[in-house]
């Protein structure tokens, strides 16, 4: 059986503590390094819904957003 262990770590120095491959001690393994683009933080710039949170309640989720009259289609 083939085990694969993938981690993301921000290198600081040239020594890795990589308690996780203890499962592969004895064993030939094939070690791999990519860089990776870095991580975006949660801004409000960069935030993926930047509206969470905004709306406080919802009286009427399913109504019409304006009323019947306001409507000059229907006349």
């Amino acid at each position: 059986m083939k085990t694969t262990v993938r981690l993301r770590r921000r290198v600081n120095s040239a020594h890795l503590d990589v308690p996780e491959l203890e499962q592969f001690i004895g064993k030939e393994v094939e070690i791999v390094v990519t860089e990776v683009a870095p991580a975006v933080t949660d801004s409000p710039a960069t935030d993926r819904f930047p509206l969470r949170g905004t709306v406080l309640r919802f009286d009427d989720p399913d109504g019409p957003a304006v009323p019947e009259e306001d409507w000059e289609a229907l006349t």
